[in-house]
């Protein structure tokens, strides 16, 4: 259940049926980690950092993930800024998370689970 109800959630900011062919879209996927695993493993260094280590680091995640919530190609700018700043991020915070991902062409970002505090929810984005 609490599977469903976070990829509801994490799915439902997403699917907006946007058809502007102009429109940026990325791809995203969202899974959970156990705290231990999250900080099991090392971040990256932001301060030269690039698409391929951003993408290492995902795949480290995702290898001790302990569940895959789902994934897509069609979320724009605008409902990843939504998203951000609806967990939390101000909007100053969310734009320097898009100008990122916008500049290195994807990023790792993490939130708390909602249900259970010993969970992270993990979304990688990608610019297509």
């Amino acid at each position: 259940m609490k599977r469903i109800i976070s990829f509801i959630i994490i799915a439902g900011l997403f699917l907006t049926g946007c058809s502007d062919s102009d429109t940026q879209h990325y791809y995203y996927e969202a899974f959970s980690i156990t705290k231990s695993n999250y900080n099991s493993i090392s971040y990256p260094n932001f301060q030269n950092i690039s698409f391929e280590t951003m993408k290492d680091y995902r795949d480290k995640l995702r290898n001790k993930m302990s569940e895959f919530l789902g994934s897509g190609t069609d979320a724009t700018e605008d409902e990843i800024f939504e998203l951000l700043t609806s967990r939390g991020c101000s909007a100053h915070d969310a734009n320097i998370i898009l100008d990122f991902l916008n500049s290195n062409g994807n990023f790792v970002i993490d939130f708390n689970h909602a249900y259970d505090s010993n969970l992270y929810i993990i979304l990688y984005l990608e610019k297509l």
